[in-house]
């Protein structure tokens, strides 16, 4: 049983061809796309970079994960135990932003608009809610960044940057 990351062309629909074939550190039985790279889970994590379909490269590996989904600079992970979130701004360096112990066992995990679904044996099908991230130019005179949706205000006084700065709150 080959556990690896196969590449499809399926230009042809009747006619489907492997063009590119990575087996990976750990197996891989999920898989998630963001840009670039496929973000791969079952017996761990990886990331393997596909811009170059023939011969996909992996960049990064570690143990502890079941499946994956992606959103924006983000990847959910579940390990059994909890859901992690990776912010895979470098993708060879994932970094944790954070993490939620689950009541049982985590099994798969999926993303949309501002909802992460995680399978989990004891609490069934958790839903989780994160806020978009909000963005403002905060000009050299001062200003205010405002997040409706979690009650969050950033005052800036004048002077507090030497040039228009844009601020995000996620």
């Amino acid at each position: 049983r080959w556990t690896g990351l196969r590449i499809i062309n399926i230009a042809n629909p009747a006619l489907p061809m492997q063009v590119g074939g990575v087996q990976p550190t750990r197996a891989a039985t999920r898989v998630a796309l963001a840009g670039n790279y496929a973000y791969v889970a079952g017996e761990g994590f990886g990331v393997i970079h596909i811009t170059n379909p023939a011969a996909p490269v992996e960049i990064y590996n570690t143990r502890g994960a079941v499946s994956v989904a992606a959103r924006g600079p983000y990847a959910y992970v579940v390990n059994g135990a909890a859901l992690r979130i990776l912010d895979m701004t470098i993708p060879s360096m994932p970094a944790d932003v954070g993490e939620m112990i689950t009541p049982g066992d985590a099994w798969d995990v999926a993303v949309d608009e501002n909802y992460i679904y995680v399978a989990d044996s004891a609490g069934g099908l958790l839903i989780y809610q994160f806020p978009p991230s909000v963005s403002a130019v905060i000009p050299t005179t001062g200003g205010t960044l405002t997040s409706p949706f979690d009650d969050v205000n950033y005052t800036f006084s004048p002077d507090t940057f030497n040039h228009a700065v844009i601020v995000t709150h996620t």
